[in-house]
């Protein structure tokens, strides 16, 4: 695939993914830069050219390891000038989220202790962070949207997705997500803006499935009705409430959790299920999680 960015023309040949609504490819020539092409580019131009306005989220990195995949500029077709894609962080040597959260999956060099978990889960949540600092809606919150290194260091991708408001007032929205970290509120009605609240929902989604061997928060042993019912019905099996729906008896007790994680958890998944203000912010599980962690956020 051939390509224009910055006034110079580029032969796109090495595929790094596919899927997020386009394809990932290696930069050719810079091994720090990764190209995303757009599967439907017009439906996404004006939400890419707005969200390049922006200031980026702060850090890009932390030491050399990118946290963000962030826009960095638009690519071209460099026939018709139409905007096709852009030009974003590239990560080595690091895995999909959604490969170890299933310890089955992990080996010991990706993570296999508590320590290493909550690491993980206070890297992903200093993400959020990163995009709540500047009143950006992750939204599209999901395993799929996360690198991880072996030292437990996320990184967002897939992030042209997220909600904004552009500098002219325009509100873009996220429109976009995986049904099993959806917050309640929007599995009932998917029009719903995001907020910072649904974001939270989604994190201790995220969180517990990295803490409890990759059970979802509303699994259960009894499997009807589905999970999306039981998401929008708030049969979360944990809280004693629903002796019909036990916790599936492979994941780690509730009760073995660390207790600031289980009150972070009932605080979203019972208290937080009807009300979302009474959830956790993303500052409360970033500074929870690193004080888990030690005591530093951006390590």
């Amino acid at each position: 695939m051939i390509v224009r960015i910055a006034g110079k023309i580029y032969h796109l040949r090495h595929i790094l993914g596919d899927g997020g609504g386009g394809i990932v490819f290696a930069h050719p020539r810079d091994r720090k830069l990764a190209i995303k092409i757009f599967n439907d580019p017009f439906a996404l131009v004006a939400r890419l050219l707005a969200l390049l306005e922006l200031t980026p989220p702060d850090p890009l990195f932390v030491g050399s390891h990118p946290t963000i995949a962030w826009p960095l500029e638009p690519v071209f077709d460099p026939q018709t000038r139409q905007v096709i894609g852009y030009v974003m962080l590239r990560v080595h040597e690091a895995v999909c989220l959604a490969d170890v959260v299933n310890p089955a999956n992990r080996i010991d060099a990706i993570g296999s202790n508590p320590a290493w978990l909550i690491r993980a889960a206070k890297s992903f949540a200093m993400r959020l962070y990163a995009f709540h600092l500047l009143k950006i809606v992750r939204g599209d919150v999901q395993l799929r949207n996360e690198l991880i290194s072996r030292h437990g260091s996320t990184t967002a991708i897939d992030v042209d997705s997220v909600q904004f408001t552009s500098l002219t007032g325009e509100l873009f929205k996220c429109e976009v997500g995986i049904r099993d970290f959806l917050a309640p509120e929007i599995l009932s009605n998917k029009t719903r803006e995001r907020s910072p609240a649904t974001d939270s929902w989604s994190c201790g989604v995220v969180v517990h499935m990295l803490v409890r061997g990759g059970e979802h928060p509303y699994n259960s042993a009894n499997l009807i009705p589905d999970l999306s019912s039981r998401i929008i019905q708030g049969i979360w099996p944990d809280s004693g409430r629903f002796p019909k729906y036990p916790p599936p008896g492979q994941a780690p007790r509730f009760d073995t959790l660390p207790s600031p994680l289980q009150c972070l958890f009932r605080q979203t998944f019972d208290a937080g299920h009807g009300d979302p203000t009474a959830r956790p912010s993303i500052t409360e599980w970033a500074q929870t999680l690193a004080r888990m962690d030690g005591g530093e956020l951006w390590a």
